[in-house]
C-alpha cells in the first residue's frame, strides 16, 4: 500500500506500529541465521552469474530477439534476476543482521512491494508465455498475429498495470527472521503483541495465485498435449525440434514458478513448521533463479553463445552450425 505510505503516512504508522518497543528491543527480537544467509547470498551470486549472461545473448542475437517467445522470456528474466536481488541477496542480508520488520520497517517495507510487484509479474508473464506457446505450436492466423513484431511488447503495458496496482494498493510481505520468511503479517512469530493477523492478509494477492495456479495448469497441461500430439504426426521435424526445445524451457521455468507459489499459499494459510517454511523460501528463490540453468542446460544455442563470450569455448563445431541454421530456419517459417 504505497498509496498509504506516501499519502496517508501518519495512519500507515498506526497499521504498522513499531513504537511500543525501541530499535534496539525491535533487533534483539530477531534471530540471526548464518546458514541461511550465507546460503541465500552465495546462491543469489549463482543465479545471477548464470541468468544475466543468458539474457544478454539472447538480447544480442538476431534469431533469437526476433522470435516473441523470447521477447517474453528476456522480460521474464528481467524480472526474476530482480527478484534474486531481494529474494537471494537481500534476505540473505537480512538473515545475517537478524531483521524483524521493525528493526528497518521503511526499508523492507518498500523491499516487500518490489518482491510482491516482481512475483505478480513473473506469475503473468508466465501465463502469457504459455498462451504464447499455444498459439504458435498450433499457427492459429488471427492469433498469431497479435504477437508479430512489436505487438508482443504491447502485451507488457496491461502487465505493468496491475503490477502497479498491488504496489499501489495492496499490502506487502514483510521479512521476520523469526519465522525465517517473508510474512503479510508484520509482527509474524511474536505471540505477545496483539493484532489482528488477518488484517495485513493481501487477499488480492492470495486470490491471484489462486487464479495463476490454475491457469498455469490449464494452459501448460494443454501445451504438452499438444506437443506429445504433433509430435506423433509432424510433417516437419524441424519445427518440431525447436518447438520442443522451446516448450521445454518454458514449462520448466513456469512449473518452478508454480512450485513457488503453491508453496507460498500453503504458508500463508497454515501455521507450517520451521523446515516447511524454510523450503518454501528456497523454493521461491529457485524459482527465481533457475531460468538461467534451465537455458543452459536446455538450450543449445544460448549455451554455445554464453560459452563464446565468456571465452570458455573459442570452435563452433559443426553440430553448433546445423543448429543454428535449424533456428534461423524456423525464425523465417514463423515470421
Amino acid at each position: 500500500m504505497m498509496e498509504l505510505y506516501f499519502n496517508r503516512h501518519p495512519q500507515w504508522l498506526r497499521y504498522y506500529n513499531c513504537s511500543f518497543l525501541s530499535h534496539e528491543q525491535w533487533s534483539e527480537r530477531g534471530q540471526v541465521s548464518i546458514p541461511m544467509g550465507v546460503y541465500s547470498l552465495v546462491s543469489g551470486v549463482l543465479y545471477l552469474a548464470m541468468y544475466i549472461p543468458c539474457l544478454i545473448v539472447v538480447v544480442k542475437t538476431d534469431q533469437l530477439r526476433s522470435l516473441s517467445c523470447y521477447k517474453i522470456m528476456s522480460c521474464l528474466g528481467i524480472v526474476e534476476c530482480l527478484g534474486v536481488v531481494i529474494s537471494c541477496l537481500f534476505t540473505g542480508y537480512l538473515f545475517l543482521v537478524g531483521a524483524v520488520f521493525c528493526s528497518s520497517p521503511h526499508v523492507i517495507y518498500i523491499a516487500g512491494h518490489g518482491d510482491l510487484a516482481f512475483w505478480e509479474a513473473q506469475c503473468m508473464l508466465c501465463v502469457l508465455l504459455g498462451v504464447n506457446r499455444v498459439v504458435d505450436f498450433w499457427n492459429i492466423p488471427v492469433l498469431t498475429a497479435l504477437f508479430e513484431g512489436y505487438r508482443t511488447f504491447l502485451w507488457f503495458i496491461p502487465i505493468l498495470c496491475c503490477c502497479a496496482y498491488f504496489v499501489l494498493f495492496t499490502s506487502p510481505p514483510v521479512f521476520s527472521s523469526i519465522k525465517q520468511q517473508w510474512f503479510f503479517d508484520p509482527y509474524a512469530g511474536m505471540k505477545d503483541v496483539q493484532r489482528n493477523s488477518s488484517a495485513y492478509t493481501n487477499r488480492t494477492n492470495v486470490y491471484a495465485n489462486y487464479v495463476t495456479m490454475f491457469l498455469l495448469f490449464i494452459i501448460y497441461g494443454t501445451l504438452i498435449f499438444s506437443l506429445y500430439c504433433k509430435s506423433r504426426g509432424s510433417q516437419s521435424s524441424v519445427v518440431t525440434h525447436v518447438q520442443r526445445m522451446v516448450i521445454i524451457q518454458a514449462v520448466v521455468i513456469c512449473l518452478l514458478l508454480a512450485l513457488g507459489g503453491v508453496l507460498f499459499i500453503g504458508l500463508q494459510i497454515t501455521n507450517a513448521p520451521p523446515i516447511v517454511v524454510s523450503a518454501s523460501l528456497i523454493g521461491y528463490q529457485i524459482s527465481c533463479g533457475a531460468g538461467g540453468i534451465v537455458y543452459l542446460i536446455v538450450n543449445s544455442t544460448i549455451r554455445r553463445e554464453v560459452f563464446r563470450m565468456l571465452h570458455i569455448v573459442r570452435h563452433i563445431r559443426r553440430t553448433d552450425v546445423v543448429q543454428r541454421r535449424i533456428a534461423s530456419n524456423y525464425t523465417k517459417s514463423t515470421h
